[in-house]
């Protein structure tokens, strides 16, 4: 994703309610830059005019309050409507913008400097994003407890909860497709055992240069 060949790029990634912010912030806090994928699509609804105009061209005005601010709750409801009939929608205009605001920034973070970069993306497989990446970690979490801790933190119904994990890949298949998995079924101080366990794995980590070697 960058034209620095000693760049490491890791990706953390697992569905709603998995711990995956969990462990971007441990990451960032032992200094290493995290890009979260969702946090920058926001921004590019919000600060990009062509999106901006695409968003209300697709789905109307209301999709921005009166302010000029995203409307993040009908937002939402796009997104997680039971029938999955605009989320496609929705990613096919936003994730273009996205995908090039992450790889700007990886740019220049490596311009910078920085040897090892993390980004954090509930939906680095089914974005087409994942083989950009030298590593992924899937953080995995059985769907019973993250019905639980969901409804705990955010006062969701379990069918809408249910109805956003089947908007995201199947939590088995992320697990197949990630080089490191990191189960979250205990509680945060397991969580952190785990995390600490595989971190000094991840800072010696090298360029995986295998697609070039094929």
């Amino acid at each position: 994703m960058t034209n620095h060949e000693d760049v490491v790029i890791i990706g953390i990634t697992g569905g709603i309610g998995s711990g995956k912010s969990t462990i971007a912030k441990w990451v960032r806090e032992l200094g290493y830059p995290v890009l979260s994928s969702d946090e920058i699509a926001k921004q590019e609804m919000s600060s990009n005019i062509e999106l901006r105009n695409k968003l209300i061209s697709e789905f109307g005005e209301s999709i921005y309050k009166e302010n000029g601010e995203l409307n993040k709750s009908l937002l939402s409801d796009l997104i997680f409507d039971a029938n999955h009939s605009q989320v496609k929608k929705i990613n096919q205009i936003v994730h273009p913008y996205a995908i090039e605001s992450i790889m700007n920034q990886l740019e220049e973070l490596a311009n910078n400097g920085s040897k090892k970069i993390f980004v954090e993306s509930a939906l680095m497989f089914e974005s087409g994003m994942a083989e950009g990446y030298d590593y992924i970690i899937t953080v995995h979490t059985d769907e019973d407890k993250v019905i639980e801790r969901v409804q705990s933190r955010s006062g969701l119904s379990e069918e809408k909860i249910k109805t956003i994990m089947k908007s995201q890949l199947n939590p088995i298949e992320k697990k197949k497709l990630a080089d490191f998995v990191i189960d979250n079924n205990g509680t945060v101080d397991d969580l952190r055992v785990s995390f600490d366990t595989l971190f000094p794995i991840l800072e010696i980590l090298p360029p995986n240069d295998s697609d070039e070697e094929e």
